[in-house]
């Protein structure tokens, strides 16, 4: 695919590090609590973020030379929002189904829907770096040669879609031998799949051309 019409960065979102790694034989509710703390932490980090770069992209003078950047902008920050908030309900919905040993060891540190989440909100910081750059550039009214080169943002999000494939064959074949706990299963389920759509929807929206 081609580049921007605006070139690249070194901001560009860049493939992260390894896939996954096996996760622990046993992982209690009690490390798995852990792992969501720390994921709220990044959860509230990022919402910190959007709302500071909400703030930048207000920021930018109207005029009918930045009027299709500003607009462009403004979709990515809705749809880095919306992945914010299926995150968020997902992290709920498997709060609520701790309990449930097996459940927990989808939470253990190295498992993959941990990986997800942890790589998630890795690529929104840098999404969230990128949108400042091109936020600030506007404001100064200086040619901004962007940001992004599609094969970056694709190369990027493609160890997502490997993980999704993972964690939706965990939870399915869980979902599938288990008959307790099956609303609590169904429930993180719909959410887990709502943060799958999200996070897609964010890279196609990222792949069209900027500024159009």
């Amino acid at each position: 695919m081609t580049s921007s019409p605006y070139g690249a960065s070194s901001s560009s979102p860049l493939p992260l590090g390894p896939l996954h790694v096996e996760p622990r034989a046993h992982t209690t509710a009690a490390d798995a609590r852990r792992v969501l703390q720390r994921l709220d932490e990044e959860q509230q980090d990022l919402a910190l973020t959007l709302q500071w770069i909400a703030q930048a992209i207000d920021g930018i003078p109207e005029s009918p030379r930045n009027s299709a950047a500003i607009g462009t902008l403004h979709t990515y920050l809705r749809d880095l929002s919306d992945v914010r908030d299926a995150a968020s309900r997902a992290l709920a919905a498997a709060r609520l189904s701790l309990d449930d040993d097996e459940v927990a060891a989808f939470l253990a540190p190295e498992a993959a829907l941990v990986t997800y989440f942890s790589g998630l909100y890795e690529w929104c910081e840098q999404l969230v770096g990128t949108f400042e750059e091109l936020a600030g550039g506007l404001r100064r009214e200086e040619p901004i040669w962007p940001v992004f080169q599609y094969r970056f943002i694709n190369r990027s999000f493609a160890r997502f879609e490997d993980l999704t494939s993972e964690i939706q064959d965990s939870v399915h074949r869980l979902i599938s031998t288990r008959a307790s706990h099956s609303e609590a299963l169904r429930a993180l389920d719909h959410r887990i799949e709502e943060l799958f759509w999200a996070a897609t929807w964010l890279h196609v929206s990222l792949t069209r051309r900027f500024g159009s």
